[in-house]
């Protein structure tokens, strides 16, 4: 998506939110997805209103400069989270756990061709197990550490809690989620 903003100040009685909107980057290639747009238009909103819109302004200004890409975000899932035997039906091999395990990392969704439209569609099978959930929680924490509104613990040993910048912003960002 191409995040689109209006640089309003503090005192501008602008709506945060009417603020930001999204673009996809190419429309004839785009797939919405409603948790994740509505996960970045909140999120976002957050941290600007956190950072205040012009030191928010200012980190995306900065990321532009430096990488030519104000902000590129890849969700990737782990090969646990979907079916993997098609892939191992492409690579002709049965299902057994060693070779399970001999697939690369993070392969990509499986896709099936929808032959009312021609378009390929991604193959989800809702397990009712939160995925959803952890996809949004997964991509607000790091857009929040990202933006350093909060700090992260550094390795997946520590408990994981979120320190924010003050327990007001905390409170603000709960009140967000809910």
């Amino acid at each position: 998506y191409w995040v689109k903003y209006f640089n309003a100040s503090d005192d501008d009685d602008q709506e945060v939110e009417d603020a930001l909107s999204l673009t996809p980057r190419d429309p004839s290639k785009h797939t919405s997805n409603i948790f994740i747009e509505r996960t970045l238009l909140l999120t976002l909103s957050y941290i600007r209103h956190a950072l205040t819109p012009t030191t928010f302004h200012e980190k995306l200004s900065s990321l532009l400069s430096a990488t030519n890409t104000a902000l590129s975000v890849k969700l990737r899932a782990d090969n646990d989270f979907y079916s993997l035997i098609p892939h191992l039906q492409t690579w002709n091999l049965d299902a057994t756990s060693q070779n399970v395990s001999s697939l690369p990392d993070f392969l990509p969704c499986p896709k099936v061709k929808d032959e009312a439209t021609g378009t390929e569609k991604l193959v989800v099978n809702k397990t009712g197990m939160g995925s959803s959930a952890a996809l949004v929680t997964s991509l607000v924490g790091a857009m929040l550490a990202f933006f350093q509104v909060v700090t992260l613990p550094q390795t997946s040993k520590q408990q994981t809690t979120l320190t924010t910048t003050t327990e007001e912003e905390e409170k603000k960002g709960l009140k967000v989620a809910h």
